[in-house]
């Protein structure tokens, strides 16, 4: 039974309130929120997933000539990275939760830990059937959806949108 007066039973509840963002506030603070934008909101994390964002655009997508085409060797090599990213975030982010568990039960908001041996998961295992369904439908979907815009881009059925002329858009 889950005692409601027992925080510790009932998972993390922040300290403070959520305060309403000053890009948000009124009357207009433009210096808080230019700080909140580049410190608060992206730092670090954001920078991190913007650069990732950035690398794998340059250096692991295919060529735009590649993407003229629909062909499933480009396709499987997207399906390929896209598993490889999503495998290296989530694995990193479950090893340190999870496997060292470095805030043990700190921020947990539920405070079971993954479960084994459950009939409710695939093989049993609640890690085995999140990999599962991350790879075979999440990346699958992700990777679809990725190949099929590149593909329109690249073929011209869609507009490109770029610095140089739609700086403000972007």
């Amino acid at each position: 039974m889950v005692l409601l007066s027992d925080q510790h039973l009932i998972g993390h509840k922040p300290k403070k309130r959520i305060e309403i963002p000053p890009l948000y506030s009124w009357p207009p603070r433009p210096m808080a929120a230019v700080r909140w934008l580049m410190f608060d909101l992206h730092f670090p994390w954001g920078f991190f997933f913007i650069f990732l964002s950035v690398f794998s655009w340059k250096f692991l997508s295919p060529t735009h000539e590649t993407l003229r085409s629909l062909n499933l060797s480009w396709m499987a090599m997207v399906w390929l990275r896209n598993a490889v990213l999503l495998s290296s975030v989530a694995g990193t982010i479950h090893w340190a939760l999870y496997i060292r568990r470095f805030q043990k039960n700190e921020y947990k908001f539920d405070e079971r830990w993954l479960q084994k041996n459950s009939r409710k998961f695939f093989h049993r295992d609640q890690v085995i059937d999140n990999i599962f369904w991350s790879l075979f439908s999440g990346v699958t979907v992700w990777s679809l959806f990725e190949t099929l815009t590149l593909w329109m881009w690249a073929s011209g059925r869609i507009s490109k949108v770029d610095w140089g002329s739609d700086a403000i858009y972007l």
